[in-house]
């Protein structure tokens, strides 16, 4: 994430959206045990 925003300004929008993907990967991607172990 850090290279694909190199010398980019990002306004809080996209941030958010960038955050908002990020999260909704790892939710995707993570079996649901460790979901649980990282949400309890």
């Amino acid at each position: 994430m850090m290279a694909a925003t190199e010398g980019r300004r990002l306004d809080e929008e996209n941030q958010l959206s960038i955050l908002n993907a990020v999260i909704n990967q790892t939710i995707n991607e993570l079996p649901q045990n460790q979901l649980n172990q990282y949400t309890s």
